[in-house]
């Protein structure tokens, strides 16, 4: 989760919703998509850093459940709930 409120967003993109992270270090997004068993990470050369991405709309449901409540600061949060509503559209 403290990835996701600091180096993390919740994107609409036209009509899907995207979840992504940004970071210098490639291990640290790896373990992410290890654990989470889904998403991809690839080397963005426009910001010099690599990302985790999930778009597909099986894994972003899963990720708004486990998302859902768990975050902290108000910005996250109104994020979350604008994505989950495109997602449910």
């Amino acid at each position: 989760m403290g990835f996701s409120e600091g180096d993390g967003g919740f994107h609409v993109w036209k009509v899907i919703c995207l979840f992504g992270i940004t970071q210098n270090e490639e291990s640290v997004l790896q373990g992410i998509k290890s654990v989470l068993g889904f998403g991809r990470v690839y080397f963005d050369h426009s910001v010099n850093s690599f990302r985790y991405r999930v778009s597909t709309t099986a894994e972003v449901l899963k990720l708004a459940i486990l998302f859902n409540g768990n975050l902290a600061t108000k910005n996250k949060i109104e994020q979350l709930g604008k994505w989950i509503e495109h997602t449910l559209r």
